[in-house]
């Protein structure tokens, strides 16, 4: 319904993430990536998961709604703060996490060597990492301070996402002159869920309401 925030955009902060790469961080069927595809203009939506069997349903979203295949990629792996593996439980179901153990394999990788090697020029960013968006943030600290893009940071899994992550990201935008909201992208809860950290460089001179 929000947008990962991108409902409230002014016509300047549209401009400037236009034609440049969107990574979307927990894809899920990949609702954002369509959302993203269908009216923001990037370049490409590079969609991370972690759950391969989300793959087909990822797939029919993007297909569903028009998206031409040169506008979307489906990665197979988390984003962490490094490159690694682990064992999870794939259920395929919303919320898949690193914390639910199992027997399939899990890669991950951190965003400043994928956005790196693949030469990414990034606008925004959507991290929903299912309580790893702490170790997701330090993996991407490189790729903020090169491309200062538009973040829009999930922070209501657990206290360390919640309590954590803000002061990490002022520490890394110390002197990239952003500004950063916290606020709630979810209608229908009152409870803290769906809260995520929106944050910008300032010359954009965005309002959320």
């Amino acid at each position: 319904l929000f947008h990962c925030g991108l409902r409230f955009s002014n016509q300047a902060i549209r401009q400037y993430i236009a034609n440049k790469d969107f990574i979307d961080g927990g894809a899920y069927i990949g609702d954002s990536a369509a959302v993203f595809a269908k009216y923001y203009f990037p370049r490409k939506v590079y969609s991370f998961d972690i759950s391969k069997k989300i793959f087909d349903k990822y797939v029919q979203t993007m297909t569903q709604n028009k998206i031409p295949d040169d506008k979307y990629e489906f990665i197979n792996m988390g984003l962490f703060d490094k490159k690694c593996e682990t064992l999870i439980k794939d259920d395929a179901h919303q919320g898949t996490n690193l914390y639910s153990k199992g027997s399939a394999v899990c890669k991950l990788c951190d965003l400043d060597s994928f956005a790196q090697t693949h030469s990414l020029n990034i606008g925004f960013i959507k991290s929903d990492l299912e309580g790893v968006g702490l170790d997701g943030l330090k993996g991407m600290v490189q790729t903020i301070k090169k491309d200062r893009p538009v973040l829009s940071l999930a922070i209501y899994h657990n206290p360390i996402e919640f309590f954590d992550m803000k002061i990490y990201l002022e520490k890394i935008v110390e002197n990239l002159d952003y500004t950063i909201h916290i606020k709630q992208f979810h209608p229908f809860h009152d409870a803290v869920v769906e809260v995520a950290l929106f944050a910008y460089p300032k010359e954009l001179d965005i309002t959320i309401d």
